[in-house]
């Protein structure tokens, strides 16, 4: 588990996710609050009053070199130092290190020494305790991954000699000191950064004063280094002249040595790998997004201009309608209380003059369900009771228990508009059609929740169910909404009772036996959706772990099939419903990565193509519709927080179905759909949100 909290970590910092580890850049700041200290040396031990120096070696000096490893620079400095025969000890970043660790085993290899410069050259006296300790140790075990080694001198960026910290400064460094590290200063901070220095400059000023050891601080990455590269060359050889010993700074110091620990090793290992998947991701994104970005809009292209090219020539007119046939509803119904008497009102209210009856199947409710229908004492409806067995054995019962040879089964909480029923079982002229889709719309519009999901369904019905219909791939009659052939529902042994989709496993058997499975748009219904996240979690969680069972129970064809339909719409809902959901969030986090190494312009600009794909998509969807173009005002909100919601919804089903765990029913709390009647006919409209 640590290992991977590591890797995740490493990509988190990939991502300079500021909030996380914290990190700035520029000069640095100035000096303010000093604390009193004693002494300044430059490897220091610190106590509750100040540091307290180590014992500094005579005539020694201790060449360092910060910012590195660079792909350039730190190679030239390493072949000067060899030349001289001389080491060096490298203060690495480690965003540096998982970039070029080959240039970082290479400095163990030559018989250099390693040291720890934070992750990204943060602030650490700005950071908090928890974003300190990250810098340090994910750059060590980075460090451990890179090259087996283990290092415990720690440098902190923008410090060179101790009398210059700050209090937040000297605070961070106690910190590191308590983590095991030993500060490293220096008796000399040569500032080789700065714009123009030339190496004359930087020759002189690394000069130690004449008989006194000291601890040199170079730079080898950062920017243009030559002039670092020219005067280290010409340096070695005055010092060595003046009898200096070159050491590295734990030999300065005569510190132990120390190894990483398994733990450690593997860990510096995962930090590496997460490193180089996040680090070739991110280089692979541009095309990605492109290649996605175009999946996208052509997949919208294609339902839009299906949608627009039937929307005229749908197979619901009502041209061929026998308006004489019977229709029986069955309505399963558990715990439905609070919506039960105005969903069987609307259905009586329907202007369809052939024979019409309603079933409503009583599951075992523990409310006033049942008792709610007998008072009712409603026309041409009759009630029947039996002990809980779960919707789909509901639907069964009503379906057995069916005057009519088309059965349309809807959810207690639906609201039929007076034309539903006529134009839901208009497509039955045709004898090769064996069930019909409905239009189900969300009633209830409160709040952000119900609003995403009345955009959610408006795309998912008025388009991606016209282009269905046309390319003859409907997979999903829904439960809130749909006809059937009772000659359709025998052939394939009625509702599947054995998955949590049984609307979904229905459709695909239907279709499989070589039933055309069509879509009305305008036989409109109007249901109740979950009004908390709580409660669409649960819902969508369990909708979710059912279209698994149904893609993995689709996947070979059985006895009576028709085709390949099934195994072909098996692979289609996985891709749909298991593989985009995933991959949408992802491809946000690493558009994350896109925004840290290609620009906020860039990443704005696809944000903006993909926002305005998604607001066409939804305001054609509501045009269809005859909804408010306003509801395409949550486009760019389904993309930053529906889709992220789906993913872990996705995750979630997915983790029960490879546990080998079934999912709950989990009912979700409904208020029910109250009707305002109006002179010209019934109008549907939202009464208050769900607690």
């Amino acid at each position: 588990m640590f290992v991977l909290a590591t890797a995740l970590a490493a990509w988190l910092l990939k991502l300079d996710a500021s909030w996380w580890v914290g990190g700035t850049d520029g000069e640095p700041p100035a000096v303010s609050e000093n604390v009193e200290l004693i002494g300044t040396p430059a490897l220091v031990d610190f106590t509750a009053d100040g540091i307290v120096g180590y014992p500094v070696p005579e005539n020694s000096i201790a060449l360092t070199f910060d910012d590195g490893p660079d792909p350039v620079f730190t190679e030239q400095i390493m072949a000067v130092l060899d030349r001289h025969g001389v080491p060096g000890t490298f203060f690495v970043l480690g965003a540096n290190v998982i970039e070029y660790p080959a240039i970082t085993r290479g400095i163990i290899e030559s018989g250099h020494e390693l040291g720890v410069h934070s992750w990204n050259h943060a602030r650490l006296g700005d950071l908090s305790e928890r974003q300190v300790f990250a810098q340090n140790d994910l750059t060590r075990r980075a460090i451990a991954g890179a090259t087996g080694t283990d290092t415990r001198l720690a440098r902190l960026p923008y410090t060179g000699n101790a009398r210059t910290m700050s209090s937040s400064e000297m605070a961070a460094a106690r910190l590191v000191d308590d983590s095991g590290y030993v500060v490293v200063m220096a008796d000399l901070a040569v500032p080789d950064y700065r714009t123009g220095a030339t190496a004359d400059e930087i020759y002189e000023l690394s000069l130690p004063i004449e008989g006194e050891s000291a601890v040199i601080m170079l730079h080898d990455g950062g920017g243009d280094r030559s002039a670092t590269v020219a005067a280290v060359d010409r340096l070695i050889p005055e010092l060595q002249a003046r009898g200096y010993d070159f050491k590295t700074v734990s030999e300065y110091g005569d510190l132990p040595g120390s190894r990483p620990s398994i733990s450690e090793r593997l860990s510096g290992v995962a930090v590496m790998g997460a490193a180089a998947v996040v680090g070739g991701a991110a280089r692979a994104l541009p095309a990605l997004l492109i290649v996605m970005g175009g999946l996208l809009i052509l997949r919208f292209a294609i339902s839009i201009g299906i949608a627009l090219w039937v929307y005229r020539r749908d197979s619901t007119k009502l041209t061929h309608l026998d308006r004489t046939q019977g229709v029986t509803i069955v309505v399963p119904a558990f715990n439905e209380a609070s919506g039960i008497e105005e969903a069987l009102l609307s259905f009586l209210e329907t202007r369809h003059p052939g024979g019409l009856e309603i079933v409503v199947v009583d599951d075992g409710s523990t409310d006033d369900t049942g008792a709610i229908v007998e008072r009712l004492a409603l026309p041409a409806t009759r009630l029947i009771r039996q002990a809980n067995a779960g919707k789909a054995a509901a639907l069964n019962t009503g379906i057995a228990a069916a005057t009519y040879d088309i059965v349309v089964l809807v959810d207690a909480d639906t609201v039929f508009e007076p034309t539903t029923i006529e134009r839901l079982i208009a497509p039955f002229a045709d004898p090769n059609v064996g069930a019909v889709s409905g239009n189900p719309r969300v009633a209830n519009r409160g709040n952000l929740v119900t609003k995403l999901q009345h955009a959610e369904y408006l795309v998912g019905c008025s388009l991606e169910r016209r282009m269905q219909d046309q390319l003859e791939i409907m997979w999903c009659v829904p439960g809130a909404a749909g006809a059937f052939r009772r000659s359709a529902l025998k052939q394939v042994g009625m509702v599947p009772t054995d998955t949590l989709a049984e609307d979904t496993d229905l459709t695909i058997a239907i279709r499989s036996r070589g039933w055309r499975v069509v879509y009305a748009p305008l036989a409109q219904a109007y249901t109740e959706v979950p009004a908390t996240w709580t409660g669409l979690w649960k819902q969508r969680v369990r909708w979710s772990y059912g279209v698994h069972q149904v893609s993995w129970k689709s996947l070979r064809r059985r006895p009576g099939d028709v085709g390949w339909y099934r195994p072909l719409i098996a692979v289609y809902l996985l891709l749909s419903n298991l593989v985009l959901p995933i991959l949408g969030p992802i491809v946000d986090v690493l558009g994350l990565v896109y925004l840290a190494e290609v620009g906020f312009n860039n990443f704005v600009r696809l944000w903006i193509m993909l926002s305005v794909v998604q607001i066409t998509a939804i305001l054609i969807a509501a045009a269809l519709d005859g909804a408010p173009i306003r509801v395409a005002l949550w486009g760019p909100v389904q993309i930053i927080v529906y889709r992220q919601f789906l993913f872990w919804v996705t995750l979630a089903s997915v983790q029960d179905v490879l546990l080998g765990r079934r999912a709950n029913w989990n009912k979700v709390k409904r208020i029910g759909i109250k009707r305002q009647r109006d002179p010209g006919g019934v109008v549907h409209r939202e009464i208050g949100v769900p607690t």
